[in-house]
């Protein structure tokens, strides 16, 4: 059970380095496309969405549901709730890091 927590921290930071490397491109999106936003920057914010929400939702629950198809459920769901409990303890730490930033 140790290695799914930390197969779980490992996943979670994981979506932490995403979001940040989305979010980085989306601060630069200005200097990078221009700063005249029309229909093709909607649209790709948009695709850019629906692709985070894919990469997000395979790092968070495509190893958890592997696990509980190949028949180790309590596998999966100590995986699943482990990185759902890291993500969550993370983003606290960067709220707090935010709000104690101001």
């Amino acid at each position: 059970m140790k290695k799914y927590i930390v197969q779980g921290f490992i996943w979670a930071i994981s979506v932490v380095v995403y979001i940040i490397c989305v979010s980085g491109a989306m601060i630069n999106a200005p200097k990078l496309f221009g700063a005249d936003p029309g229909f093709l920057s909607f649209a790709t914010f948009l695709m850019l969405f629906v692709l985070s929400v894919a990469v997000v939702g395979l790092l968070l629950f495509g190893r958890p549901t592997f696990l509980y198809f190949a028949g180790l459920k309590q596998e999966a769901l100590t995986l699943m709730a482990s990185t759902i409990g890291w993500f969550f303890v993370l983003t606290m730490c960067g709220v707090l890091v935010r709000i104690f930033s101001l």
